[in-house]
């Protein structure tokens, strides 16, 4: 039996009346979380299925030319029949993107991700997990350019360890955390060498970088 995300990307893929944005439109979800459907990081719900169905002008059938039971769907869902979970077999979603002046925005809700990539095991069990590709080299030698970083999205950051700071203006920082005091954040950038001070009203996010490929 053909994998239910499968399907759905295959008939999307072959008509010109149909996309992921529209998809989304339907289903009621943003495109990341379709985006994310569509590889089989995020399950279809079985009272998804008909909202889908509808859109696509088809039906979910298996082999035979049969409707796939309900009961089916989930597993239909992940591959190798297993069912959809954050682990070692499902991969994790590459965000961000550059702007016109090389600085890097980041949109986990809306946008969707530019890549798939295997995940890291220190993201096995995290559901929201996530990587970026290194954007500038204002981390060298530590990080460089287009490297691929793993991204832990609940953790707190610790003194001394490397984050990444996503700014309300939707730009983000690879930094090292240093230390806070009150709202005033003391953030390390290693090339030119350069210690700054954030504050905490102006950050949206820090998440803690867990490793890299």
């Amino acid at each position: 039996m053909q994998p239910i995300h499968i399907w759905i990307k295959s008939v999307i893929d072959s008509s010109r009346d149909l996309s992921q944005k529209g998809l989304a439109e339907a289903m009621g979800l943003n495109p990341a979380a379709v985006n994310r459907m569509l590889h089989g990081a995020r399950k279809v719900k079985v009272d998804e299925v008909s909202v889908i169905e509808k859109y696509l002008g088809q039906t979910y059938q298996n082999n035979n030319g049969h409707f796939t039971p309900q009961a089916e769907i989930y597993a239909a869902a992940a591959p190798s029949g297993q069912a959809v979970s954050a682990s070692q077999n499902m991969p994790v979603p590459v965000y961000g993107r550059q702007d016109d002046s090389l600085q890097m925005d980041l949109d986990i809700e809306s946008e969707a991700p530019v890549d798939w990539v295997i995940r890291h095991p220190y993201l096995n069990g995290v559901q929201d997990g996530f990587a970026i590709y290194v954007f500038s080299d204002d981390m060298k030698p530590r990080y460089f350019p287009g490297e691929l970083v793993y991204i832990h999205p609940g953790r707190p950051p610790e003194i001394g360890k490397d984050c990444l700071i996503k700014m309300k203006n939707g730009q983000a920082h690879l930094r090292r955390y240093m230390d806070r005091n009150g709202n005033s954040l003391h953030m390390r950038q290693f090339n030119p060498p350069q210690d700054d001070i954030m504050h905490a009203d102006d950050i949206d996010e820090i998440y803690t970088v867990i490793g890299r490929a």
